[in-house]
């Protein structure tokens, strides 16, 4: 990671720099932040599970992949950046008495992992990641699954 946020501030054709992860220990997550906290272009941050409250100067942090290429597009352009604000018209939205569900199906983790959490933001839910292979949530008949990985053979299986 640190090699190519290297080769990423010497390459003249990065504008943006975008670093999407999987949430990292805590200290890998600080040695990353401190180093791109020093990065001479805009850096946009994703890690999966994190709820950013705020931006630093030129170093940006997401919540969403759709946020984080919206924000990406207009640092290229050199937009200015507002500060978030989540403007959803609910008037639409099912109720809980109407007794809908989710099904997702994703052949992919890091989108089924990012369905899973605003399912779980959405349904005001703090419970932890589901530990049946595949699925990343399932609750109250809602199902989020990441097929790659129930098609995949467990290491321990291939010879």
């Amino acid at each position: 990671m640190m090699d190519m946020i290297d080769a990423m501030e010497k390459d003249d054709t990065v504008k943006v720099l975008i670093v999407i992860s999987k949430p990292p220990a805590k200290e890998v997550r600080e040695k990353i932040s401190d180093r791109l906290s020093n990065f001479s272009k805009p850096v946009i941050t994703l890690f999966l599970g994190e709820k950013p409250e705020y931006h630093e100067e030129n170093f940006y942090h997401t919540y969403t992949l759709d946020e984080t290429a919206r924000l990406a597009v207009s640092l290229v352009r050199g937009e200015e950046i507002p500060e978030a604000t989540a403007d959803v018209d609910s008037s639409e939205f099912y109720k809980a008495e109407d007794k809908k569900t989710i099904k997702a199906y994703y052949s992919g983790g890091t989108l089924a992992n990012e369905a899973a959490m605003l399912i779980k933001d959405a349904m005001n839910c703090e419970i932890p990641p589901e530990d049946i292979e595949g699925y990343m949530l399932q609750l109250n008949g809602n199902v989020v699954i990441d097929w790659e990985m129930m098609l995949i053979p467990k290491a321990n299986h291939i010879r």
